[in-house]
């Protein structure tokens, strides 16, 4: 798939359009818009906000977090799990978004939650060449963001210019699984991925190579499939109702296409988890001393 950098103005229109379908129908109290993590991997065990915290728990817990560490939350969204590792583990959170808006938003949340003015700030810039200082973070927290960069390369090694000797990377995202797929799996791929605004994933070799090479040690993925796979088909009901809905408003104008084409990626998310095309988990890794 060939990979098609947006504007800064086709991006900002995306979100500002999706935003108003997710935070009602998503991203819940604790102002979250990713997909929830299962431990029993049971839709029933847990509430669906309960389950979108746990997506972040499981990301930190990959981080060997202290009192006081310095993380980057890259891709922060609307400042949910940032304001949450802030609260939960006593640490400073720095989080970057391409979006003027949920920088915005999460810099309101920050200070509608109560920390202090330097235990999560936001800020608008690009995650591939911050101007944050090098070998200052102890930790780098990517949920669901690292899949829209378009240079996965550089994304690494601009998080390896931000840790210190020792710090730790965790990435929390959808990997492919394989390359050599059909024409007709393809399609569904790039489907899905266009509806979200994204280019292309990698393979988890494709990215465990990557990050190697430019200079992560201890690299590792883990599949957690099973417990994403309640979230996925959450996501896919919700698209299934608003789908052709939104298909009739929009070919009437009464909608941005930017809707219909988020809710038909969200049916088409599920549908390549389910023919084993792409799998979420997470990817770990270290900046050697």
């Amino acid at each position: 798939m060939a990979a098609t950098k947006h504007s800064q103005a086709e991006i900002e229109q995306f979100y500002c359009q999706a935003d108003a379908l997710l935070e009602r129908l998503w991203a819940g109290p604790s102002r979250m818009i990713h997909f929830g993590y299962y431990p029993d991997a049971v839709e029933s065990s847990i509430s669906h906000d309960d389950s979108l915290v746990e997506t972040v728990r499981q990301a930190a817990q990959r981080l060997n977090l202290k009192p006081g560490h310095l993380v980057v939350d890259a891709g922060c969204g609307i400042g949910g799990p940032g304001v949450w590792l802030a609260q939960t583990y006593h640490v400073r959170v720095h989080g970057i978004t391409n979006v003027q808006l949920h920088a915005d938003k999460a810099t309101r949340l920050a200070l509608e939650s109560g920390l202090a003015s330097n235990d999560a700030t936001f800020s608008l810039g690009d995650y591939t060449q911050t101007d944050f200082p090098p070998d200052t973070y102890d930790a780098v927290m990517a949920i669901e963001s690292a899949c829209y960069a378009t240079d996965k390369t550089a994304f690494l090694q601009e998080m390896l210019r931000l840790l210190k000797p020792g710090g730790r990377l965790s990435v929390l995202d959808a990997f492919r699984t394989n390359r050599g797929i059909s024409v007709s799996d393809e399609k569904l791929m790039t489907s899905w991925l266009s509806g979200w605004g994204a280019t292309d994933i990698d393979t988890i070799e494709e990215f465990a190579d990557k990050a190697e090479l430019v200079g992560f040690a201890q690299t590792k993925f883990e599949d957690l499939q099973r417990h994403f796979s309640p979230s996925h088909h959450r996501c896919y009901r919700s698209a299934l109702y608003l789908t052709p809905v939104l298909s009739i408003l929009t070919r009437f104008g009464l909608v941005s296409p930017v809707l219909h084409g988020y809710c038909r990626a969200a049916r088409d998310a599920f549908l390549a988890t389910k023919k084993g095309l792409c799998v979420q988990g997470i990817f770990s890794a270290t900046k050697p001393h």
